[in-house]
């Protein structure tokens, strides 16, 4: 897939209480998904769906076809991730790429478009100053912390992250 362009749009969904942000490119009309990046408020979720997240957008990267992943996902025997392999059929689907699934069980909020800045050196958030910081892809406000190679958006309401290796 090469190098992750700097500017991507996104697709954002709630499955019960857990938020999906699927980040894509169109080319040639047809989207390249980059990342999944799942996250909950329950804290007690958050290991698990970091490495969920990190394994789903290198299996992308990799360029697995999409139906072996969602085929993948569905042969995991939980609700969730058959609930996941949905929405992300549902999100393939608004591209007329597969039918849609004879269940939508996600909920789709918000379209957005956003670019990442390049990382900075390590600082502590305390001095972090507002002009440092970048505008979060999830919550909107100017709360993202870019600390090696990871985002952080420190708005205690959202928490989004996301890192690159």
């Amino acid at each position: 897939m090469g190098e992750r362009p700097p500017e991507l749009d996104a697709k954002s969904y709630t499955i019960d209480r857990i938020h999906v942000l699927i980040s894509y490119r169109l080319e040639a009309g047809i989207p390249v998904i980059y990342d999944i990046v799942l996250h909950s408020n329950d804290l007690s979720m958050a290991r698990e769906l970091a490495a969920v997240s990190s394994l789903l957008s290198l299996a992308l990267r990799a360029r697995v076809p999409y139906g072996i992943l969602l085929q993948s996902l569905r042969e995991i025997n939980d609700e969730f991730y058959r609930k996941l392999a949905d929405t992300i059929q549902t999100f393939l689907a608004e591209f007329d790429m597969m039918e849609p699934p004879k269940e939508v069980p996600a909920k789709q909020e918000t379209i957005l478009s956003f670019t990442l800045e390049a990382p900075s050196e390590k600082k502590d958030v305390s001095e972090v100053e507002d002009d440092k910081l970048a505008i979060c892809p999830v919550c909107g406000k100017r709360t993202l912390v870019v600390e090696n190679g990871c985002y952080t958006c420190i708005n205690p309401e959202c928490g989004w992250s996301k890192c690159e290796f």
